[in-house]
């Protein structure tokens, strides 16, 4: 068709809404076992939450990460998506943080 539009995946609102999205879990977690070195049971139970990240000083500002997701043990993953433009073709950086904490 002549009036379809193509959104990259790289975009943020595409990114959130292929891999932010409790109803696309099978897709996320395909995604972060390429990604990241953690036992195959944590993927069993990966919960998309509120990607808010509290402050860490008082006078500090919140963050809001592009997605965050709980493992089976409680162990929360925060995914942010940063994309470059090197040598005129875009190249995805991932930057995947796993933390052993709760927020």
């Amino acid at each position: 068709m002549k009036n379809d539009v193509f959104i990259s995946p790289l975009e943020d609102f595409a990114f959130k809404q292929i891999f932010g999205e409790q109803q696309n879990i099978d897709i996320t977690r395909a995604f972060l076992k390429t990604l990241l070195d953690i036992p195959e049971n944590e993927f069993e139970k990966l919960t998309v939450v509120n990607p808010t990240i509290g402050k860490i000083f008082k006078r500090g500002k919140a963050g809001i990460v592009d997605i965050k997701l709980t493992t089976k043990s409680g162990k929360i993953i925060h995914v942010e998506l940063q994309v470059t433009k090197t040598n005129m073709k875009c190249a995805m950086i991932k930057t995947v943080r796993l933390q052993n904490c709760r927020n």
